[in-house]
């Protein structure tokens, strides 16, 4: 039920575009004022850009290529053999569970079986579930 699509009610629609209008004006209205040179407001959004892309990529890579996971074969049918959760358990590894600065870097990602397994549950509770 979480993964299918909903019908959302024009409030809902009305704070997105609301969010977003504040988003952009946050990011390059604020900096612009401030400084009056669009060009640099663009340079430092795309560096950032560029460092939290590296970022993701150094959590996500990690979590889903090395030698604790494993990619079930389909079977003559093409279908997997495995539960969601078994297949979820089987390609996906954790790292790092235990370092609360590592945690707030990723974003609670570095617990990504879970991420996968409850996907509406928030990372803020991943270490208070682990007594950490």
């Amino acid at each position: 039920m979480p993964y299918l699509a909903r019908r959302h009610p024009f409030g809902e629609w009305a704070r997105l575009v609301g969010f977003k209008v504040w988003a952009v004006a946050f990011t390059f209205g604020i900096p612009f004022l401030a400084n009056g040179n669009f060009r640099l407001v663009l340079t430092g959004y795309l560096i950032g850009h560029v460092c939290n892309g590296l970022l993701m990529g150094a959590i996500f890579q990690p979590t889903h290529t090395n030698e604790l996971v494993c990619w079930p074969k389909p079977d003559s049918t093409g279908t997997l053999v495995t539960s969601f959760d078994e297949h979820v358990l089987s390609t996906t590894a954790d790292f790092a569970v235990d370092s609360a600065w590592i945690t707030w870097l990723a974003g609670g990602l570095n617990v990504h079986a879970v991420h996968h397994l409850f996907p509406k549950l928030p990372p803020s509770i991943y270490r208070k579930q682990r007594g950490l």
